[in-house]
């Protein structure tokens, strides 16, 4: 089906979905404690639920409190004096999902409620459930939710064929909780922890030595990936934080980590835009095209330090390997060539000066021989093995991008590169 004939059906804003995909496809933009009915109340977002729907957001995560259904409600923090009712959010994302019927969100509970029965009693976590499920396009269970998002296509979820019956098919909102509650396994909602590769929030996810490390509980190996990217607090603001070019080297380089896999999940605070900033959502008119890569992984991640990256991603092939280098620094720079009618880069090899980074570099293309070395520094019979690296290009695979690890006065520290 041509997804172009979706358009009637979708929302004001832009939206982010690969119709033809899975779940594992989607690069999601996700609002950080979104919860406003009203502009402003809560520190975390400036805009209303239903205003960042519109612009764009399919992914909300949610800090959620009470004892039973009726006391649901959002806040951040345990003392903080902005609070929301459950029920008044629940029921914007019902009408929106009705307003928009190709469109699917996503919900990512923090929860501080009970677990699935409580002294014998139904419980908050159940009443969240029963209250999703006045959601027709909501449907209950964790392996119900898991199973959507593994084996059906987003146009099959989303694909009504009685548009005029209030019984509705689709599958449309979904909805996990952090973690297993105190009380014990539950089978009402999927875990965070069990289902994402997910990096640190907070400051953490700010710094780039650190913006890609796995959050506590996590691994590489999830089913879906998360990337937080905001900060221990908001600015007022975000402009800078939420930089469009800053989120796309941050999920750039979140795919050179995290075992060539894109996040489907960006979460920001203060989402925000105007007449003359679009803001973040056009961060994911590119990273919306990305496809999941193969990539080689850092060689000397424990032993060279960085304080940036340099990161070179593209569909064409990469057909040439140039550098930059300055005195005492080595190589500070690896230019990548793409020409029309030849051959491919097949092979690099690099020299590591343990210290101070790599200090050499050369390259092969099709079945030739090594070229030369792109300096006069040392060479790979000038140090010892460990410090010398060879990344092969697979055959049927094509050299598409690289990301160097940088240091200030040390150059380029580390490199990968990224297949397809």
């Amino acid at each position: 089906m041509d997804t172009s004939t979706l358009v009637a059906g979708q929302a004001k804003g832009k939206t982010i979905s690969n119709y033809n995909g899975y779940f594992r496809d989607q690069r999601w933009l996700t609002a950080h404690n979104a919860w406003n009915m009203h502009p402003f109340p809560n520190p975390n977002q400036c805009m209303t639920i239903k205003e960042l729907l519109d612009y764009g957001v399919r992914g909300f995560a949610l800090d959620i409190y009470g004892d039973d259904e009726n006391s649901l409600h959002l806040q951040h923090g345990h003392g903080s004096p902005y609070q929301v009712k459950w029920e008044d959010v629940r029921d914007v994302l019902k009408t929106w999902l009705k307003d928009n019927p190709r469109e699917i969100v996503i919900l990512f509970f923090e929860s501080y409620l009970k677990g699935p029965t409580y002294d014998g009693q139904p419980c908050a976590l159940a009443g969240l459930d029963a209250s999703l499920q006045k959601i027709s396009c909501y449907k209950s269970g964790a392996n119900m939710q898991l199973n959507a998002m593994k084996n059906i296509t987003l146009l099959d979820l989303t694909t009504d064929n009685t548009p005029d019956d209030d019984n509705d098919p689709t599958q449309r909102l979904f909805a996990f909780i952090e973690h297993r509650p105190d009380e014990g396994k539950q089978n009402l909602f999927p875990e965070m922890t069990d289902v994402f590769s997910e990096n640190l929030y907070g400051d953490g996810s700010l710094d780039i030595d650190t913006w890609n490390n796995l959050r506590q509980d996590s691994t590489y190996t999830g089913i879906l990936t998360f990337m937080n990217h905001f900060g221990d607090n908001p600015t007022g603001s975000e402009w800078n934080r939420n930089d469009p070019d800053l989120i796309r080297k941050h999920a750039w380089d979140f795919m050179f980590n995290y075992q060539g896999r894109y996040p489907n999940f960006i979460s920001l605070d203060y989402i925000n835009w105007n007449n003359d900033n679009n803001g973040p959502i056009t961060a994911f008119e590119t990273l919306k095209k990305e496809t999941d890569t193969v990539v080689s992984g850092f060689k000397w991640a424990d032993r060279n330090d960085f304080d940036d990256v340099d990161i070179d991603m593209g569909n064409a092939e990469i057909t040439s390997l140039s550098v930059e280098t300055a005195k005492g620094e080595g190589i500070t720079k690896i230019n990548p060539g793409r020409a029309t009618g030849v051959a491919g880069v097949t092979a690099i090899q690099v020299v590591n000066n343990p210290g101070y980074g790599i200090v050499n570099l050369r390259y092969k293309n099709g079945n030739g021989d090594w070229g030369a070395w792109q300096t006069s520094f040392e060479k790979d019979s000038d140090v010892s093995n460990d410090n010398v690296a060879i990344y092969e290009v697979p055959a049927g695979k094509a050299f598409i991008g690289c990301c160097s690890r940088v240091q200030n006065n040390r150059g380029v520290t580390d490199f990968s590169i990224a297949l397809r």
